[in-house]
């Protein structure tokens, strides 16, 4: 390294450079990626089925599994499609729709079982993806029985 500073040649800095980096590699420890995309994958899903009724915030799942914040949306964004509150949102309304039908609870009831913890947003999701409200979905089955 010693005249590095000196040296004018573009080709002799890049030999110490290669140098550098070939002792670097010869030193390191690598780690292997235990997680690859499928595993990662397969882990957030089982993330969102086990949390989607509390926190499952992308955030709490990033510091979950250990894995940054953006790189995941990012990630899950590209993977899936659609971002990750909203398939939270979709597979909470997919539960909720499920104890509408196959239940005798209230909507508040499933609406708070699903995750949700105001019954405005809920109502306005359930809305937004269904195109009609949780009381007129209830109707609609109940006319078909």
């Amino acid at each position: 390294l010693e005249g590095m500073e000196d040296a004018s040649d573009t080709v002799e800095k890049k030999g110490v450079l290669y140098s550098l980096c070939g002792q670097f590699d010869k030193t390191a420890r690598y780690k292997t990626r235990r997680a690859d995309s499928q595993n990662l994958l397969y882990r957030i899903f089982s993330f969102v089925e086990k949390e989607f009724a509390g926190d499952c915030s992308l955030t709490e799942l990033a510091d979950r599994i250990g894995y940054d914040y953006s790189y995941l949306s990012r990630y899950f964004k590209k993977t899936v499609g659609i971002s990750f509150h909203s398939y939270v949102n979709h597979y909470r309304l997919s539960y909720a729709c499920y104890l509408m039908e196959n239940s005798d609870r209230s909507i508040l009831r499933c609406a708070l079982e699903s995750g949700y913890i105001s019954i405005r947003s809920f109502n306005r999701n359930f809305k937004h993806f269904t195109g009609r409200t949780p009381r007129e979905m209830i109707k609609c089955n109940d006319n078909q029985k």
